[in-house]
């Protein structure tokens, strides 16, 4: 009688058509598992998803943008009965998070968003679509953020979604097609050999507006890395090709991830030390100050 982490094993064994395989724990996250699978000379990345959906679309994702140049992970098959993913392992890979800890160069550091701007050019070219926006939709779907929220008074709820409507009209004009989207943060940004960018954790892709992955890079720029945010930031635009940014609709979506990251943050700190926990009610209040300067603009 199998477990069915033993019958999960097993079925991927038949997939690669390898009888001895090992399997070696690497992290836990918190809707996956990772295991470096390994057998004869191959060596592969097994991701295990908790909650049941994406696999499929995730390994489609990454077929597509890998059968049309653009550096990620190697997908090699998934199960939707088991739930899991294969990826090539790559070696000499570092994440730009791990780098920006070791104390990386202020150019190198341009030098590298520069180039992960031209990757995700490609991606955007490759996945564009005209879409119109719906604002109603959006504002929705911030309401239904801070609805269930307690990290925000009911004024500053008010003041938020009041901001927003005031967008409403503006925005609404404003041609905004749609491209593939993801979690572009600096975690996810991978380096081989401090060289060729390689992109991962394509589980939350969809399409949607482009400055969703716009916004989201430049709240990394300003709070995961020490350089000035706006050369910082100037430097991936460059390369991504956009001379100017529209301002009302990045602000709109900073204020968007901002509420992620503060709700985010808040469901730490009950599950840290006390030290992490200062550190995560500092950011917290990093992110309520900006998203307060966006607002009173």
């Amino acid at each position: 009688m199998y477990t069915k982490k033993q019958d999960l094993f097993e079925d991927i064994k038949r997939k690669l058509n390898l009888d001895n395989l090992s399997f070696k724990f690497l992290r836990r996250q918190v809707f996956s598992e990772f295991y470096e699978v390994s057998g004869l000379d191959n060596r592969y990345i097994l991701k295990i998803s908790k909650t049941g959906t994406g696999i499929q679309e995730e390994f489609n994702t990454l077929k597509k943008l890998s059968s049309n140049g653009i550096n990620v992970i190697q997908p090699v098959c998934f199960s939707k009965r088991f739930n899991y993913l294969i990826t090539v392992k790559e070696d000499g890979l570092v994440s730009l998070d791990e780098l920006i800890h070791k104390g990386i160069s202020k150019d190198m550091m341009r030098k590298y968003l520069f180039v992960f701007g031209q990757e995700l050019r490609k991606i955007n070219n490759l996945t564009a679509k005209d879409s119109p926006f719906d604002f109603d939709m959006f504002i929705s779907s911030i309401k239904e953020k801070l609805g269930y929220t307690s990290n925000f008074r009911p004024e500053e709820k008010d003041r938020i979604v009041n901001f927003l409507s005031r967008k409403r009209i503006s925005i609404n004009k404003k041609n905004l097609g749609v491209c593939l989207t993801s979690d572009f943060h600096f975690c996810n940004i991978m380096l081989r050999n401090k060289k060729d960018i390689f992109l991962l954790d394509f589980a939350d892709a969809a399409l949607n507006n482009e400055y969703e992955n716009l916004s989201l890079i430049y709240l990394c720029c300003r709070y995961k890395s020490k350089i000035n945010t706006e050369k910082l930031f100037r430097s991936f635009l460059k390369g991504y090709g956009l001379e100017k940014i529209e301002k009302e609709v990045m602000d709109i979506f900073i204020i968007k991830h901002l509420i992620d990251y503060i709700n985010h943050t808040s469901d730490k700190i009950n599950k840290s030390n006390l030290i992490k926990r200062l550190i995560y009610s500092s950011d917290i209040i990093k992110y309520k100050l900006f998203l307060n300067k966006i607002i009173s603009s």
